[in-house]
């Protein structure tokens, strides 16, 4: 879906007639239409997907997994082994 907003230096207004008759366009908004007569005064925005954003960080989460394992791991190798003194 394709998703608008009002273009830099293009301010608020309330459009008067038509289909869009009494709704007001506010900078900073998004809108998911736009008065035919107005597209000018707006910019097209991409909506981000919001299933690939979930999808990274279901990746990551499995990254982090495992890392975690992997630590785990190098504890129990190390954890048989006296720690070093440090001389300083």
């Amino acid at each position: 879906m394709t998703q608008y907003k009002l273009k830099k230096g293009i301010e608020n207004f309330d459009v008067v007639d038509g289909a869009f008759a009494g709704r007001k366009f506010v900078r900073g908004k998004v809108y998911g239409e736009v008065p035919p007569d107005e597209s000018k005064k707006f910019d097209e925005i991409k909506p981000i997907e919001v299933r690939d954003q979930k999808s990274e960080v279901k990746d990551r989460k499995s990254e982090i997994g495992d890392q975690k394992s992997e630590i785990k791991d190098r504890k129990s190798e190390i954890g048989g082994q006296k720690p070093k003194s440090r001389n300083r």
